[in-house]
């Protein structure tokens, strides 16, 4: 397992559902269970509130906290899954607080990278499960191995913790926000995802981490806002191919006119702008340099419908333009960066060559 991420359950009922990844599905218990689309590798739905009797003693005794079984279900799926999955994703309803303790306890007990300073998660639920995943996953990797093995957090310098605030205070940090344009890991493997090839292109002494999840929409971008941590020093945002993917019908839908054709247009661009700015809005009140990314034109092989969604992404595009002109921001115009069918892994994600592009255009962009 790579990778541990947290989403609302509006954003896992509308994400495609990436390639080798597993889902723990957590709802309430009088509400009805998500509606997960087809394509995840395995599913686990369990049902308790959010509720957090070891910090709030007193709040909701009505409600219902997360118990022994589920526990032991939730660890059982993660030892079964570990080694045979790239990803594990949790949703809740709001993805901030039972998923990211779920989420916190399975990266800490895998060896898997979580953001250390985000501390809205359930306490209950991340301390109920901490160790029983860890032990679960021991157990698991007796079975596999004949030997105990240890889950291990990723190498790092042996520094005093002195030491080691000083230097994480003057390092820039560089976060990701986004979709599959900055999350291409999917597309690419065996070869290197736009994360590793942004470390790559900044400069030693810069860090960079990425929140942008493969599938998101500008309105999920709000919601990995949250989880910026708080040593960041950049912010980089992709958002707006996804918000056109859903509205891709306008391109084939039967029109009497033109004008009719434009009007429905012009009103899905407006509920993008608006979606859009407050995004960006939201991201300018953490008072970091911030780079926001055009949609490319993508490479799709109907050339009928390549030249219709190349004009629809050009109106997308005009929002995010106009938005970064008006806030003196800088932006990566991404129709010049992936302009070849090279630069593509499929007909809407970023190959590595595409990739090494992108990254050489964050990088200059972040720096200048």
């Amino acid at each position: 397992m790579r990778r541990v991420i947290y989403i609302s359950q509006r954003q896992a009922e509308a994400m495609r559902p990436p390639r080798d990844a597993a889902l723990i599905s957590i709802t309430d218990p009088k509400r009805a269970t998500a509606v997960i689309p087809n394509g995840w590798r395995a599913v686990l739905r369990v049902a308790f509130d959010d509720k957090d009797p070891v910090t709030f003693p007193d709040d909701y005794e009505d409600l219902q906290e997360i118990d022994s079984h589920q526990v032991a279900a939730i660890a059982a799926f993660v030892a079964s899954h570990a080694r045979s999955c790239k990803r594990l994703v949790v949703h809740c309803r709001y993805g901030v607080s039972r998923s990211s303790a779920v989420a916190k306890a399975i990266a800490e007990a895998t060896g898997v990278s979580f953001p250390h300073d985000y501390d809205e998660y359930n306490r209950f639920v991340y301390l109920a499960l901490r160790r029983v995943v860890e032990f679960a996953v021991l157990q698991a990797g007796d079975s596999h191995s004949g030997r105990r093995t240890i889950p291990t957090s990723p190498a790092r310098p042996a520094l005093h913790d002195s030491d080691s605030d000083t230097l994480a205070s003057t390092m820039p940090h560089l976060v990701l926000l986004g979709d599959s344009i900055l999350d291409n890991v999917t597309y690419v493997t065996p070869g290197p995802n736009v994360l590793t090839q942004v470390r790559a292109a900044m400069p030693a002494s810069w860090r960079v981490s990425q929140l942008a999840f493969d599938g998101s929409v500008a309105k999920d971008v709000e919601a990995q806002l949250l989880n910026v941590p708080a040593d960041a020093t950049h912010l980089v945002i992709s958002a707006g191919g996804n918000d056109l993917l859903q509205q891709v019908d306008l391109l084939v839908c039967p029109v009497s006119t033109a004008t009719e054709a434009l009007l429905l247009l012009d009103d899905a661009v407006r509920g993008f702008e608006g979606v859009y700015r407050s995004l960006v809005r939201l991201a300018l009140e953490r008072g970091l340099p911030l780079v926001l990314c055009a949609v490319y034109d993508c490479n799709f092989q109907d050339l009928q419908f390549q030249r219709c969604a190349r004009l629809a992404i050009a109106l997308y595009n005009d929002v995010i333009i106009r938005v970064a002109t008006e806030n003196n921001l800088p932006f990566i115009d991404l129709r010049f960066v992936c302009c070849e069918p090279a630069h593509y892994a499929n007909e809407i994600e970023p190959s590595v060559a595409g990739g090494e592009r992108i990254a050489a255009a964050i990088a200059k962009a972040v720096q200048s």
